[in-house]
C-alpha cells in the first residue's frame, strides 16, 4: 500500500480492481452476504439482531453494515434511503450536504482535454483582485468543467 499526500491510500498497482478482490475474499471468508441489485425496503431491530426486508426476500442478520451512499445521484443508486433506515433504527444522523461536486466552466476551453488529471494541485480563487480561496487536490478536467 501507498500513502499519498491527504492520507489517500492506494494498492501500490494504483487498481481499484485489487482492492476490491482484496474485499471480496474477505468477506467470502468470513461468511459476509452480499446482495446486488436488491433493494431495501425496511430494517428492523430485534432480540437476535436485524430484520431486513428486501424485493426478493427477508434477511436475518446479526450484524448490519449500513453503506448505502447519499442522497445525491439517484441513477447511480444513492437514494437516501439509508439515512431513513439509520433513524428507524434510533442512529443519529446528520444533516447532509455536498462533499464534493463538479464545477461547470462557462464557456470552457478544455473539453478536448477531459479525462486528463493533476495530482495535486494547488488552485486559487480571485475575486476582484483578491484571494478568496485556495485549496490542494486531486484535479479531473471533464468536457464541462472540473471535478475532484
Amino acid at each position: 500500500m501507498k500513502t499519498e499526500p491527504g492520507g489517500k491510500v492506494f494498492p501500490e498497482t494504483r487498481r481499484s480492481a485489487d482492492v476490491l478482490a482484496v474485499l471480496l475474499a474477505e468477506c467470502t471468508a468470513r461468511g459476509v452476504d452480499i446482495r446486488c441489485d436488491e433493494a431495501v425496503q425496511s430494517v428492523e431491530r430485534d432480540e437476535d439482531g436485524f430484520l431486513v426486508r428486501t424485493q426478493k426476500a427477508t434477511v436475518r442478520a446479526g450484524v448490519l453494515v449500513l453503506a448505502t451512499g447519499g442522497a445525491s445521484y439517484p441513477a447511480t443508486g444513492s437514494t437516501g434511503d439509508g439515512y431513513v433506515f439509520a433513524r428507524a433504527l434510533g442512529q443519529p444522523v446528520r444533516e447532509m450536504a455536498p462533499a464534493l461536486t463538479p464545477v461547470y466552466v462557462e464557456g470552457y476551453p478544455f473539453a478536448d482535454l477531459a479525462g486528463v488529471s493533476f495530482e495535486n494541485p494547488t488552485l486559487a480563487v480571485y475575486r476582484d483582485g483578491k484571494l478568496v480561496a485556495r485549496h490542494a487536490g486531486d484535479l479531473l478536467l471533464t468536457h464541462t468543467g472540473l471535478s475532484g
